[in-house]
């Protein structure tokens, strides 16, 4: 098949088109052996979703192959749920919630297990409620500078983060 038949046929739900596609994809999150912690599956599916969305707004252009536009959004996608995991990593820490040495081992499985949890949750949020905690919680960006960077008022952003918040709750009560 061309490139353009395995759009056309990914698009329609083709299960030929799908399953070449989610072969590319997990070619490129396997090869990534540092992904501790993290869910492969949940890599893959939110990589299909992205690849899905680009190619339907036609955002692909064939100046390359479409082997090659998979793999590199798969790469980003990679990227971007390893810096989430280490951003949850360094915020709980931050919150000194670090097993000490000699402690009790329940303790230490129980704050890895919340350190799991926030992983998860963040990862299950949107891309946008992802960009709010990463401008507060990493990069400590007022809310000024937050409606400034994502184009919105100061009083929208703070609406954006407090229903990101109640997002991340709702997500935490169901997961638990």
């Amino acid at each position: 098949m061309t490139d353009e038949e395995i759009i056309d046929q990914y698009l329609l739900g083709n299960r030929k088109a799908f399953t070449l596609i989610t072969d590319w994809i997990r070619a490129v999150v396997y090869r990534r052996t540092w992904m501790d912690g993290l869910s492969i599956d949940d890599i893959v599916s939110e990589t299909r979703i992205k690849v899905y969305l680009n190619l339907q707004a036609g955002k692909f252009r064939f100046d390359a192959p479409l082997k090659a536009y998979v793999q590199r959004i798969t790469e980003y996608t990679v990227i971007d749920e390893v810096r989430i995991s280490e951003r949850a990593a360094r915020y709980v820490a931050a919150q000194g919630h670090v097993p000490q040495e000699g402690g009790d081992a329940l303790d230490e499985l129980i704050k890895k297990d919340d350190l799991a949890l926030l992983v998860r949750i963040l990862q299950m949020l949107d891309e946008s409620c992802r960009a709010v905690w990463e401008l507060i919680l990493h990069e400590e960006v007022p809310y000024k500078e937050i409606a400034r960077r994502m184009k919105m008022t100061e009083g929208a952003a703070r609406l954006k983060a407090f229903r990101c918040k109640e997002e991340a709750i709702a997500l935490r009560k169901k997961l638990s």
